[in-house]
């Protein structure tokens, strides 16, 4: 049960406990740790020792602590720590009074809490233990030639009163005190910093470790005393229960179908990045092996990377750009190899072309990078990381540029200026597979980072980045070397090798902080010359759909239109089409056995008043569940004195199987009757009559399936 991190943390969220619902009307719920609003006060309120209510009994000798004591008559001996018995160096501390570690129990209805402790083990309990490192002095008076106190005689231990954290018996091993010790003492070795040498066992200085419903006391003139919580408060919408059955209902799939639907995407659970229990594969790869090709492959190149790199104009390498012959460029973008000489110490100067910088080994100093001029791009490619800061030259300017990188960069700081790009750090080797856990260390960007979805297309468009599940990235593009376009569509998936640039992170990790939390009394409204007008746009979400085989429902069941920027447009099936025409964008999905095709496809939302939106179904493997069932007619209308009339289920093609449904009959008039068919048992539930039907599905085609007659009464 040790923890080093609480579940309860300080705070309730029982005021907002509705927000956590559990199970639905009629239904079982079973939650083996769970326990009621009514527990909660018999089991961690009440009135006695065992319910979490101790009397902190003051007792000279039994203090809360020893904080020091007087010196022995003689030399005393290794090891001796002597406390003082006659109370001017011990904090007895102790107020007679009751005290609840366990905070007072919410108010509310159908309120529920998690709680479990293993057997034999207390979370918080209050009493006695023998402290060794203490001595206490027995027997001590004045020297009248030292004017102070002497101690003459000791026992071997003291007795110390306090509380007590996730413990199995009441010794120093559980103990919770601020009794003091020395910062040498091997028995006590931690001491929280800034309280002298109090020492709190089961705690690491900041945090209790040894319970995870009890931390520090927030109030500093109690650090003795622990306080406890349970989090979080929930509600129960069906019928709660804490007993399992012996066997498992076959209704009740558990986690297990969650599991495999997660497997299926993450696969199986190994050692992921930062200690998580899966990989999260790349989004992504890059054309490293075609466009390495082309780096330094020009005269003025090569001689600009042997100058100085002190003050290093980066305007020269649009000259070189301009220069260089077709066959020198790749697919538009001048590819440049920094090794040795970090021309990037101190960057003047603007790239006005399209450039890649390969950066083959950990420069381990600072990158200044120099501006970029209005649609021109530049593509970092780090081999080896960054031990150093990552920055831009000057504070003004813009900065379009992606940042790949294959091992850790340190830090990348953007103080005064926005990035108009992306960092990318890579989960794994391109090209062996190996798992790299690339990560940045610290990132600033007091001005942000602006998603550039046209710097995405143009490193698409010439195969500098490709979507992770191409067969290949790189090679020769069909444009010509200086006319390739950054595209403003978001059609990039539908091209060969790219990918969704919607799904490319700004950063590898973004981090929020709270600038101030002072309300400003007025403020002050910019005029609208300054701004430019905000284009009205609409986006489906989300943007890539994961759907089985034999989905249920309608493909509209699963996205959304949003209306940014006061948009208008109205979801509407008859507006989507999808590359496969098998994908019934009106209809049901799945029906009559016919299943989608396995695969990526891409579908549009087309509008007439703004710029279409495509997103992506991934359709790939079966639910695995029953196919859903329904009655041959939505409505039977029965008479007194009339014909009886029989109810029945239409049964779908199906390769399921056998297949179970509960039909539900309230209350029925007097005099009628109800009579089920073959295959069909009747039993009574909490809201009337249930009926099991037990059927077989057919494969080659469907069926219908009579599941009981009403016969009505006389008129």
């Amino acid at each position: 049960m040790e923890s080093t991190y609480p579940l309860w943390t300080g705070t309730e969220n029982a005021d907002n406990a509705s927000k956590i619902s559990i199970g639905s009307e009629g239904k079982l719920v079973y939650i083996k740790t769970a326990h009621p609003l009514s527990d909660y006060s018999s089991m961690l309120q009440g009135n006695t020792e065992e319910t979490k209510n101790f009397k902190q009994t003051k007792d000279a000798n039994k203090p809360r602590a020893c904080l020091g004591g007087y010196a022995y008559r003689y030399a005393a001996p290794a090891g001796v720590h002597l406390c003082d018995s006659d109370g001017s160096h011990i904090d007895n501390g102790w107020d007679d009074l009751d005290y609840k570690p366990y905070k007072d129990a919410p108010s509310g209805e159908n309120l529920f809490y998690l709680y479990y402790m293993p057997p034999g083990t207390t979370d918080v309990g209050f009493g006695t233990y023998e402290d060794p490192y203490w001595q206490w002095c027995t027997n001590f008076h004045e020297s009248i030639t030292l004017r102070e106190k002497r101690c003459y005689s000791y026992n071997n231990s003291s007795t110390i009163t306090g509380y007590f954290i996730n413990f199995t018996e009441k010794s120093k091993a559980y103990a919770f005190t601020n009794s003091g010790h020395s910062n040498s003492d091997g028995m006590h070795p931690v001491n929280i910093t800034g309280k002298g040498h109090y020492r709190y066992l089961n705690h690491n200085g900041t945090s209790v470790t040894g319970s995870p419903y009890c931390i520090l006391n927030p109030d500093g003139n109690k650090l003795w005393q622990p306080q406890c919580g349970v989090a979080p408060w929930f509600t129960v919408a069906g019928d709660f229960q804490t007993i399992f059955p012996p066997e498992r209902p076959e209704s009740i799939a558990c986690a297990e179908s969650v599991k495999e639907h997660c497997e299926s995407i993450l696969g199986t659970p190994t050692t992921g990045c930062d200690a998580t229990n899966y990989i999260v594969p790349d989004i992504l790869k890059t054309g490293i092996s075609s466009f390495s090709t082309k780096a330094n492959n020009t005269t003025c190149v090569t001689n600009l990377l042997a100058l100085d790199k002190n003050s290093f104009d980066f305007n020269q390498f649009n000259t070189c750009y301009d220069e260089a012959p077709e066959s020198s460029l790749y697919n538009g973008y001048l590819v440049v190899r920094v090794s040795d000489n970090n021309i990037f110490t101190s960057s003047t100067g603007t790239l006005s072309r399209n450039f890649i910088f390969i950066f083959d080994r950990d420069l381990n100093e600072q990158v200044k990078l120099p501006p970029t001029s209005p649609g021109k791009y530049t593509f970092l490619y780090f081999a080896e990381g960054l031990s150093g800061t990552l920055q831009p030259a000057t504070s003004t300017g813009e900065y379009d540029y992606f940042i790949y990188t294959k091992k850790n960069i340190s830090n990348v700081l953007f103080n005064n200026t926005p990035l108009k790009g992306a960092i990318y750090a890579a989960v794994a080797d391109e090209t062996s597979g190996a798992k790299n856990c690339a990560s940045v260390g610290d990132m600033t960007f007091n001005k942000g980072i602006e998603f550039n979805e046209e710097l995405l297309n143009s490193l698409s468009k010439a195969k500098i980045l490709c979507d992770a599940k191409a067969s290949t990235c790189g090679g020769t593009t069909s444009s010509s070397s200086s006319s390739i376009p950054a595209s403003s569509s978001s059609s990039i998936l539908d091209e060969e090798n790219g990918f969704d640039s919607f799904h490319i992170a700004a950063a590898p990790q973004l981090g929020i902080s709270l600038e101030s939390q002072r309300i400003a009394a007025k403020s002050e409204i910019p005029t609208t010359d300054h701004f430019d007008p905000i284009v009205s746009s609409v986006l489906v979400l989300p943007r890539v759909i994961y759907l089985t085989r034999d989905p249920i429902g309608k493909l509209s069941d699963y996205y959304n239109v949003i209306n940014l920027n006061g948009a208008t447009e109205v979801k509407e099936a008859s507006k989507v089409t999808c590359s496969s025409g098998a994908i019934n964008t009106i209809g049901l999905l799945y029906q009559d056995g016919n299943k989608l095709p396995e695969g990526l496809h891409t579908c549009t939302c087309k509008s007439t008043q703004y710029e279409d939106n495509k997103f992506y179904l991934y359709v790939s493997g079966l639910a695995g569940g029953a196919p859903p069932v329904s009655f041959t007619t939505d409505k039977a209308e029965v008479t007194a004195g009339g014909a009886p009339v029989t109810v029945s289920l239409d049964l779908p093609k199906s390769n399921h199987g056998n297949i179970e449904v509960d039909v539900l009959v309230s209350s029925i008039p007097a005099g009628w009757t109800v009579t089920p068919q073959a295959g069909v048992q009747a039993r009574e539930g909490a809201s009337g009559a249930i009926y099991k039907v037990t059927a077989t599905l057919s494969s080659a085609a469907a069926s219908v399936k009579p599941i009981f007659t009403v016969s009505p009464g006389p008129k």
